[in-house]
């Protein structure tokens, strides 16, 4: 059976900027190196199945055998799931801009950095 990943960011609308760099992160950052580790990785807005999209997120964060929370711009409901997600107590890894402070909640997590502007960081993060 194929591990899972289910990646939470801003996703935005089609066209926008914040689903450009969404899109990059996933295309050129997540999907390549979690599928080298033989992970099945998803997105909410690659779910293709019918129903209420909220149910199927919270089933993703629950069930997945990973998640990946990208907090980098610091949207609210990426900050939801993460609680969601880690109320079930099951591996997190979080990303983050360089100079960015953790909100109080989650301080204590370690984050892999990640800044658009600078491809060597992206190289390090994929490392």
């Amino acid at each position: 059976m194929a591990k899972t990943c289910f990646i939470i960011s801003s996703i935005g609308k089609e066209g926008s900027e914040i689903r450009k760099i969404a899109d990059e992160k996933y295309d050129l950052v997540f999907e390549p190196v979690l599928e080298e580790e033989k992970y099945t990785v998803t997105r909410s807005d690659k779910i293709a199945s019918p129903g209420s999209i909220s149910r199927e997120i919270v089933q993703k964060l629950i069930d997945s055998d990973l998640v990946i929370a990208d907090v980098t711009d610091e949207n609210p409901n990426v900050f939801y799931e993460l609680a969601i997600r880690n109320s079930v107590k099951k591996p997190v890894i979080v990303f983050k801009r360089p100079e960015q402070n953790m909100p109080f909640d989650i301080y204590d997590k370690r984050a892999i950095l990640i800044e658009r502007s600078d491809p060597r960081i992206w190289e390090d993060a994929k490392t």
